[in-house]
């Protein structure tokens, strides 16, 4: 029998937060044999554009973020595609594809970068599989630079610490975001399925909640907060998450509010709400 979001809004005690199992699922293998190749891939593009769309400043910081969101979509995506249910293991998991691939961008930088100024080069696998060739084609790189910003070139200190915060971004962004798709996520161990969302209703926020961070908002304080007839911003909205099979079901919460762009228009941004509501009875995990 369906749970319905009422009886989950109206019913406070018994009431507790869903805790993952921890358990992996397919992901180390998955994530080898799926995620990694494709992160490889990007890989591999990151570094071609980087050479042969020298633009320097704004550009380079868009591209290095650019390549650090795909790896961690890649890696999230893959993880939850493989059921895992532990968020720890899979940002290290996130981090070691991470290494793995910015070593990756930099076999393929360094040939694509050579090919371009010389034409014949190590190929891509071969300078993968000398580390100390790689080390002093890197070497050879700082010494002159390789690209201007303002007719500077940049070279030395100044491109290794360039470097330096790429390799924080891309390895730290890796890990951050690898576990973005199972967070907040309710999954049903009886039917080993992801529950997906269904209803949704909102309701009238106070000024505290919505200037308070959300990591220290209790989702069982917001079963009082008066019912709205539609969606307004500001909002609290609640969704149900229920397993098609069995039924089970949970509520999490988000935070809806505007925010002015730097065009200064009103964007609508959502804040996620840590925790799902589950009803009495069911299993915490």
């Amino acid at each position: 029998m369906p749970v319905r979001m009422e009886s989950i809004m109206s019913n406070s005690p018994g009431l507790q937060l869903y805790q993952p199992s921890g358990k992996l699922g397919s992901s180390p293998l998955l994530l080898v044999l799926l995620g990694l190749p494709l992160c490889l891939l990007w890989s591999v593009a990151y570094a071609y554009a980087d050479v042969y769309i020298p633009i320097g400043g704004v550009f380079t910081v868009v591209l290095v973020g650019g390549f650090t969101f795909l790896l961690g979509l890649t890696i999230a995506q893959v993880g939850k595609l493989a059921k895992c249910r532990n968020a720890t293991v899979l940002r290290l998991m996130g981090m070691g594809i991470g290494t793995l691939s910015l070593y990756a961008a930099w076999a393929s930088f360094l040939h694509a970068l050579f090919a371009q100024q010389a034409g014949d080069t190590p190929s891509i696998v071969e300078f993968a599989l000398n580390p100390r060739l790689m080390w002093e084609a890197i070497c050879a790189v700082n010494e002159t630079g390789w690209y201007s910003i303002k007719s500077t070139t940049p070279s030395g200190i100044v491109l290794w610490l360039f470097w330096g915060v790429e390799i924080v971004v891309v390895i730290g962004g890796s890990w951050l975001f690898a576990e973005l798709a199972i967070s907040n996520e309710l999954f049903c161990e009886t039917c080993n399925r992801w529950c997906p969302a269904g209803d949704m209703t909102y309701h009238e926020p106070t000024a505290e909640l919505m200037s308070a961070a959300t990591d220290s908002i209790s989702p069982v304080a917001l079963l009082a907060l008066p019912p709205l007839p539609a969606k307004t911003i500001p909002a609290i909205r609640a969704e149900l998450l229920q397993c098609p099979g069995c039924k089970r079901a949970g509520v999490r919460f988000s935070r809806l509010r505007h925010e002015r762009s730097d065009k200064g228009e009103l964007v609508e941004k959502t804040d996620a709400i840590p925790g799902i509501l589950l009803p009495p009875g069911q299993p915490a995990g």
